[in-house]
């Protein structure tokens, strides 16, 4: 998941700064995310579903 989230924030312009402030989020937190160190909430993948203008499910794909 966290390699389509980057892929997805990459192909919108979009700074890793700008998405942790879109998300509500520290930058440090939307970076272990993007690692895949942390998990992220349910409630968070659904914003960025938004924000990408994707399903969340995309998001949950994996990158091949």
């Amino acid at each position: 998941m966290a390699s389509m989230i980057k892929l997805e924030r990459v192909k919108i312009g979009l700074s890793q700064t700008e998405m942790a402030q879109r998300l509500g989020i520290s930058l440090s937190y939307y970076r272990r995310i993007e690692k895949d160190i942390d998990c992220c909430p349910v409630g968070k993948i659904k914003e960025m579903a938004d924000i990408f203008n994707c399903s969340a499910d995309k998001l949950m794909a994996e990158v091949k």
